[in-house]
């Protein structure tokens, strides 16, 4: 009966470590394509996972947060970052978005929930809403990070880390952009005869 008792005590525990690991809210940056010389672009960053959240450290960095955070590449600015507004997933419970200090390629937000509205929100949908601006760059492929950012990872507070895969900004050659454009039409296309 004893041994029986244990190894339920050593799978619950195995369960219950497996399950913790698997539940980190997760971000994969990806892919983001921008046009060229052009502000006021939006983009979303999403997050995936179970987890309920209490609050939000989101920190987002363009390449090495260029000269204004203290780095020295150049890239696309970030001009704006909501992660309380329609859509995102603090949006029903929140405290407002703090900005602690951001500079032209380096952006952090913070909110916590409303404890009176809902204690936790399910940290899975749009965790932000991301303008950027491309003016001055006409091509190229940047770093855009979440994780190893001047001031340390996005995270859900000290104790609800997240799993993030950084990703790139990519802004095509005006040339490139146009192909890129005919081809998505023509795979439209194909997608409604097949349909």
């Amino acid at each position: 009966m004893r041994k029986v008792n244990v190894i339920a005590a050593a799978f619950i525990a195995l369960a219950w470590c497996a399950g913790s690991t698997w539940a980190t809210p997760i971000i994969n940056v990806g892919n983001i394509v921008l046009s060229p010389n052009t502000a006021g672009q939006v983009r979303q960053i999403l997050v995936s996972g179970p987890d309920a959240v209490q609050g939000l450290n989101f920190r987002l960095q363009v390449e090495d947060g260029g000269t204004g955070a203290g780095g020295s590449i150049n890239g696309p600015k970030i001009t704006a970052v909501d992660i309380i507004g329609p859509g995102t997933i603090f949006n029903s419970s929140n405290t407002g978005s703090v900005d602690p200090g951001s500079a032209p390629q380096f952006a952090e937000r913070r909110t916590s929930t409303n404890l009176a509205v809902s204690p936790t929100v399910a940290a899975s949908g749009v965790l932000a809403n991301v303008t950027f601006d491309t003016t001055g760059f006409s091509g190229g492929i940047f770093a855009l990070s979440l994780k190893g950012t001047v001031d340390g990872d996005t995270n859900f507070g000290a104790s609800t880390p997240a799993t993030i895969t950084n990703g790139t900004l990519q802004v095509p050659e005006p040339a490139s952009l146009g192909l890129i454009l005919v081809g998505t039409a023509s795979l439209l296309r194909r997608k409604r005869r097949a349909a």
